[in-house]
């Protein structure tokens, strides 16, 4: 649902915890033939997204 909506494929595999953020999902997202980083971060107890950023 994440990558339908923003293009930003995250690699479920590596999650870490951000300071004031809650959990932060590292990703790729392609763009003109270049993969480019994205990060999705999420609540750190409820788990619902709160932001999707590219790097």
């Amino acid at each position: 649902m994440i990558y339908q909506f923003s293009g930003c494929r995250l690699n479920l595999g590596i999650a870490t915890f951000g300071a004031g953020y809650g959990w932060v999902i590292q990703g790729t997202h392609r763009w003109r033939k270049k993969d480019d980083p994205c990060h999705a971060n999420f609540e750190p107890f409820d788990g619902k997204l709160v932001g999707i950023d590219e790097l």
